[in-house]
């Protein structure tokens, strides 16, 4: 016996038979063959493997020589490389392999290995319902050890265990599905929530009847952008109609007015628009005018902005200021004018117009005659508030009797007037002829003179 034997005992062996005494026998002999051991075979598999998975076993590979596996659940198998389909949990242990080589079989190489249970379907939830531009948040429960991947609408994936979608859009709506893998091993089933993203109103387009006068009504108008509207403005102002009105608005009410739409919960944007209240000025200042009938009738004023003139029948007749009426014939005439000052106008002035008839003209009497030298007689018309006027039509003198003063001969005309009192109106004039006649002097009869010369004559000398 030769025991530990090896390959290096192989050949041919002789033996001889000696028996009592004698010479050994002729030899017989033997060839002996000693085959190698092959080695144990490296096992290898794809563990962790997922429960219901393949099982794929591996050993290394010795030339010439066949396998025997065996393994958890009896399992046993005379392939290199087998693998074990739909793998259940009791298929999770160590599996054994070895090899023989020409009758030759050698020692086990082993493999453990590890069969994952796939963990149960995270539950999944999200914090809708939400308006678009706000952030979705998607959860699912803790399972420990997993990992998570989410899909959904929009071709979303992640693989965070709680994504946010930021800003979200009305394209987010819909299912969201996570699945949870333990140790590679991927839940059966999803875990779904349905997330609802509801479309945020966009700022309406806010506007008023602005500028407006101080004691009008103000309007508001926002454009459709919603379902329900909210208001805000200056002192304190709130409205929740769409286009709500303030009467009799102030100048405190002038500023900036806010307004936002609303739909399904959602509240957009803000919308604005300034708003100007103007005072309503004040009336303008203006006087009553009289005139008198045949003189030049005098306009109409009025101090302020943008004069405008009306009749008695509130008509408008005119604008700015002087105003020219037109008004020729005696009466009383009633207008009112008012100022406009940044579009708004103001109360009405009244005023009234007076066209006085002239008082009859004044009576002087007959003309004055009187010789030079004699005194001169005032000249005396019957009437009020007399005034008298020479012949250029200059103002000479007042009252009755009038002294005129005129002392040389001549003839003098004089007007005289009369003016009321009340109204001031002058009458027509009257006229008067002041005659001073001159004194012609005495007439001497006419009387003849001749005229004496005195002749000597030359010849009585010679």
């Amino acid at each position: 016996t030769i025991s530990g034997v090896t390959t290096l005992a192989s050949g041919t062996y002789s033996v001889s038979a000696v028996a009592g005494g004698c010479p050994p026998s002729a030899p017989g002999t033997v060839s002996i063959t000693i085959n190698q051991t092959p080695a144990a075979p490296t096992a290898g598999s794809n563990t962790p493997v997922c429960l219901g998975t393949t099982l794929s076993l591996t050993a290394s590979t010795i030339s010439g020589a066949t396998y025997i596996w065996t393994g958890p659940n009896a399992f046993s198998d005379a392939t290199q490389n087998p693998t074990i389909s739909s793998v259940p949990s009791t298929g999770a242990g160590t599996y054994s392999v070895n090899a023989t080589v020409n009758g030759c079989t050698g020692p086990i190489g082993t493999t453990s290995v590890v069969i994952n249970l796939p963990p149960s379907a995270p539950t999944a939830g999200n914090n809708s319902t939400i308006c678009s531009g706000q952030t979705l948040s998607l959860t699912a429960s803790t399972i420990s050890g997993a990992n998570y991947s989410w899909s959904g609408p929009n071709s979303f994936t992640s693989t965070l265990q709680n994504p946010n979608i930021t800003s979200a859009t009305t394209s987010a709506n819909g299912t969201y599905s996570v699945i949870a893998s333990v140790g590679g091993c991927p839940a059966s089933t999803a875990g779904t929530t349905l997330a609802t993203i509801n479309q945020t109103p966009t700022a309406p387009a806010a506007s008023s009847n602005s500028p407006v006068c101080a004691g009008f009504t103000l309007s508001l108008t926002a454009s459709n952008a919603g379902t329900t509207y909210s208001w805000t403005g200056p002192t304190s102002f709130t409205n929740t109609n769409q286009n709500p009105t303030i009467a009799s608005a102030g100048t405190i009410n002038a500023g900036t007015y806010s307004v936002t739409a609303s739909s399904l919960g959602c509240t957009g944007p803000v919308g604005t628009t300034s708003v100007i209240v103007n005072t309503i000025p004040a009336a303008p200042t203006a006087s009553n005018q009289n005139g008198c009938i045949g003189n030049t009738i005098p306009d109409l004023t009025a101090s302020g902005t943008n004069i405008q003139w009306y009749d008695n029948l509130l008509n408008l007749v005119g604008s700015g200021s002087p105003f020219t009426h037109g008004q020729t014939a005696v009466g009383s005439y009633t207008y009112s004018a008012s100022q406009t000052v940044n579009g708004c106008t103001s109360l009405s002035t009244t005023i009234t117009l007076t066209i006085n008839a002239l008082p009859v003209k004044p009576n002087a009497g007959a003309d004055v005659s009187i010789c030079y030298g004699n005194t001169i007689p005032d000249l005396t018309a019957s009437g009020t508030n007399i005034q008298w006027y020479n012949s250029l039509g200059n103002l000479v003198g007042t009252g009755s009797p009038y002294a005129t003063g005129v002392t040389a001969p001549g003839s003098y005309t004089f007007f005289p007037t009369q003016t009321n009192t009340v109204t001031t109106c002058e009458s027509l004039k009257d006229t008067v002829v002041l005659t001073i006649n001159s004194i012609a002097p005495p007439v001497a009869p006419d009387v003849a003179v001749c005229a004496c010369l005195l002749y000597t004559s030359d010849a009585a000398d010679e």
